[in-house]
């Protein structure tokens, strides 16, 4: 997994899958950027794993993304790998509307599903330019909206 991967961006590096990736790259002796939101966690992170890169970003601040991606690309240009692993998952059921709202629906569509595509509209130039095998790997959490719609449709029929 790691023999094309010199250079890697973690998108939502602070917890879960996001540090194990942060944790398991470095230990391969990779160039790791880690990113997240918690500065406090990247923070950790980092005089955890001395040597790791860290930039503070929110992939839910769409407007920003864009200007942030290409700061990081021109600050570390041989990057030839990204995870996009930021993700959110609100609990709720949708046959009790209490138990959620429109705004934490936004919110986790816009972590899960805009900004990723996002993300690879200008990830994905950056790494064809490199002329060389490289890696986009997007990871985000299935809603648990799903589940609720086939919960809904099963007490329907």
């Amino acid at each position: 997994m790691t023999a094309n991967i010199n250079t890697i961006l973690i998108l939502g590096a602070t917890s879960g899958l996001g540090e194990a990736f942060t944790r398991y790259f470095y230990s391969k002796n990779k160039k790791v950027i880690a990113s997240g939101r918690r500065l406090n966690r990247l923070d950790t992170l980092k005089s955890e794993l001395p040597g790791l890169e860290t930039v503070q970003i929110d992939v839910s601040d769409i407007p920003s993304l864009e200007a942030n991606l290409t700061s990081i690309f021109t600050t570390y240009p041989n990057i030839d790998s990204i995870f996009v692993i930021a993700g959110k998952q609100e609990i709720g059921q949708f046959t009790d509307p209490s138990t959620t709202s429109a705004e934490a629906i936004a919110s986790e569509i816009t972590v899960n599903l805009t900004a990723p595509l996002c993300i690879a509209r200008v990830a994905v130039p950056h790494l064809l330019k490199l002329g060389k095998p490289a890696t986009f790997l997007t990871v985000t959490v299935s809603s648990n909206s799903q589940y609720q719609v086939m919960t809904c449709k099963r007490h329907w029929y």
